[in-house]
């Protein structure tokens, strides 16, 4: 099972998905409402910017942040970040506890989640992965 676990990449996409999960937390709400990670390829994080501004700013805090990120996630997932232009929509994490807001997941959120489960042949299993990767996105 963990040898087919590798071959169809769902390790590095679960990881993916937990550096995305993490990225409110170890930034905080004003950077993250201004940013987007987009993608981890390797360890070099790939984070969308809205602007030419905040970019610069980022570009100095980057060691920090990819200090920060890797004591949220308790592991060394990233090594580098890219910042690059990009539309960012505010998809800041809802408060957690009662009145507990969710969202609906964006194309590329349903996206990245097909393509994590498409590998999995038990279809139950499938599912509840699935959900459970909702859940994690939508906050509900």
């Amino acid at each position: 099972m963990t040898s087919s676990m590798a071959h169809l990449g769902i390790a590095r996409r679960v990881r993916e998905f937990r550096v995305m999960k993490a990225w409110t937390e170890a930034v905080g709400e004003a950077i993250s409402r201004r940013t987007r990670p987009a993608r981890l390829m390797g360890a070099t994080l790939y984070v969308d910017v809205s602007g030419p501004a905040w970019m610069t700013e980022l570009r100095f805090q980057k060691a920090v942040i990819v200090e920060r990120l890797n004591e949220v996630l308790k592991e060394r997932a990233v090594t580098d970040i890219v910042f690059r232009p990009g539309e960012v929509k505010d998809i800041s994490t809802p408060g957690k506890g009662r009145g507990k807001k969710t969202r609906t997941l964006g194309p590329g959120e349903r996206e990245f989640i097909d393509r994590t489960v498409s590998g999995i042949k038990d279809a139950g299993l499938r599912e509840t992965i699935r959900r459970a990767l909702e859940r994690a996105k939508t906050g509900g």
